[in-house]
């Protein structure tokens, strides 16, 4: 690690009084596909926060482990899986008949509106008017939202109870936070709240091309189809719940939750701070920076 460039970052976020929780470097082990060393670049206050929609990239996860069990494909329609469709009107139910899990995952189903709402908000979000014939990117919540609901169903099991088996415990992070929409189903797409620590280790497996602490959680083919640019979002690219930023894939959430991922180097720093967008756009620019240092 250069601890010269990540000492100038720091200097940089006290001296314009930026609200960072913590910031942690992780490098892997030359020749070793999983251990290396994790360096406290900013000690936090040890406390969970929002990482808000950093937990797209783990609902993400959850669709991969669903992959690797042969129960999805990313261009598996998913109105099988949402029987709710055949209280919509006819023409509501064509238009979602050529929705895809890519769409989801790449934020390509155009005509759906960023924030969810109302009482139940699985009828909402198959009640949008969506152009699954004309993909393009359109960031949404109510997107990662059914790619969680869908991942439930055809898991068929909860996916709070499913990622607490099969993610959390295996990482060693104890029994996180996580929303549910007000008809109590999964909230993938934002409001889980981890420390710096357990965020990095969820980043872990992307670094790891799903192998992380001695465990595989999704196959390398499916981390390195989400660490692809699928979708042309103006800033660079997008994979799957994964932005790209010049040579790094990134783990976002909005006022500077991040997980920096630079696989073919071993490289990866993770942060939690709440501040303007903006200021935490040019901070990962700089972390970037310090990793390739």
């Amino acid at each position: 690690m250069n601890q010269q460039a990540w000492d100038k970052i720091v200097q940089s976020i006290r001296e314009k009084g930026r609200d960072v929780f913590g910031i942690e470097v992780f490098e892997r082990a030359d020749g070793h596909p999983d251990g290396g060393e994790t360096y406290t670049v900013l000690a936090g206050d040890g406390k969970r926060h929002n990482i808000y929609s950093s937990t797209k990239s783990v609902t993400g996860l959850a669709v991969g482990m669903a992959f690797d069990r042969g129960l999805l494909a990313p261009d598996s329609p998913v109105s099988p899986y949402f029987p709710e469709l055949a209280d919509l009107p006819a023409g509501q139910r064509e238009r979602f008949a050529g929705v895809t899990v890519r769409h989801l995952l790449t934020m390509s189903l155009t005509g759906m509106p960023f924030q969810v709402e109302g009482e139940n908000w699985l009828k909402t979000a198959l009640s949008q008017p969506v152009r699954p014939d004309e993909p393009s990117f359109a960031y949404s919540n109510q997107t990662a939202y059914l790619a969680g609901v869908l991942a439930s169903r055809v898991l068929g099991e909860d996916l709070g109870t499913f990622l607490e088996r099969e993610l959390f415990t295996p990482l060693g992070i104890d029994r996180p936070k996580m929303a549910r929409s007000p008809e109590g189903l999964f909230y993938g797409a934002s409001k889980m709240r981890l420390t710096v620590s357990e965020l990095a280790r969820v980043g872990r497996v992307y670094l790891g091309y799903g192998e992380a602490f001695g465990h595989r959680f999704v196959s390398e083919r499916f981390v390195r189809e989400a660490m692809t640019v699928h979708q042309d979002n103006g800033e660079g690219g997008y994979g799957y719940y994964l932005w790209k930023r010049g040579p790094a894939m990134v783990i976002e959430g909005v006022f500077g939750q991040r997980v920096i991922l630079l696989p073919e180097q071993g490289k990866m720093a993770s942060m939690l701070a709440h501040m303007d967008e903006n200021d935490a756009v040019d901070l990962t620019e700089e972390m970037i920076g310090a990793l390739l240092a």
